[in-house]
């Protein structure tokens, strides 16, 4: 789900390097590699979360838990 300046991770799959890295249901991601998804198109956002085969991103996180912010690498 896109807002206007971030991503609402809707659900993870089992097993997903997201689910690994500890994304929940609920949490918003604000940035990828320090670019901040503000009016990015949902598509182009996807891609940079993805990144390369073999690569890791750094994902700026707003918690659904508390609201606070954090950053982690997902491979």
């Amino acid at each position: 789900q896109s807002q206007e300046n971030a991503l609402t991770i809707e659900e993870t799959i089992e097993g997903s390097p997201a689910e690994k890295s500890g994304l929940s249901a609920s949490d918003v991601i604000r940035a990828v590699d320090g670019k901040n998804l503000n009016g990015m198109q949902m598509e182009d956002a996807v891609k940079l979360i993805k990144g390369q085969a073999g690569t890791s991103v750094k994902l700026s996180i707003e918690r659904a838990v508390d609201g606070k912010l954090s950053s982690m690498d997902v491979d």
